[in-house]
């Protein structure tokens, strides 16, 4: 078995329980503050419609994992994290700064290098999201790891994961 120190993440995403629950509480919750919300009706039903298909695109791509962008998959390599999507493998990324790790969710944020006005790509990861000790080898990996690994073309600021 090979040590923690010679471990590198090369982790397959699943469809996590937790992650819809949580998103159908966080919808249901702003849903039922559109409904009591005092503005005009019209505004209302626009919100509670864009709510509605936020949640659904949610849930394809980051509960169920049905959506061509879906992140089935995360790599690092020399070249920087690579992500199996749907539609193909996409990267190299960088880690972003906001990139965020608790006991509970690993929130991974990935920036491209190269373009400045690209949308980063977010993984939100629970526990039952990957394999448990997969889990816990990349929260110390991202917690311990060397600034070169995070952002290894060097071309953004090392600012840390917290």
């Amino acid at each position: 078995m090979s040590s923690l120190h010679d471990w590198r993440p090369d982790l397959r995403i699943k469809s996590s329980r937790r992650l819809l629950w949580v998103n159908v509480a966080f919808h249901s919750i702003l849903l039922a503050l559109v409904a009591s919300w005092s503005a005009p009706i019209y505004l209302s039903v626009t919100l509670a419609v864009v709510l509605i298909l936020h949640g659904i695109n949610m849930h394809r791509q980051s509960v169920s994992l049905t959506g061509s962008e879906a992140v089935m998959g995360i790599t690092w390599c020399e070249d920087g994290w690579i992500l199996k999507a749907r539609k193909g493998l996409l990267g190299p990324y960088e880690l972003a700064s906001s990139s965020r790790i608790t006991a509970d969710i690993i929130v991974l944020h990935f920036k491209r290098p190269s373009r400045l006005f690209e949308f980063s790509k977010c993984c939100l990861l629970l526990p039952d999201s990957i394999d448990s000790e997969d889990f816990r080898r990349l929260q110390v990996f991202l917690r311990w790891q060397r600034p070169q690994i995070r952002n290894p073309l060097g071309r953004f600021k090392q600012a840390g994961v917290s």
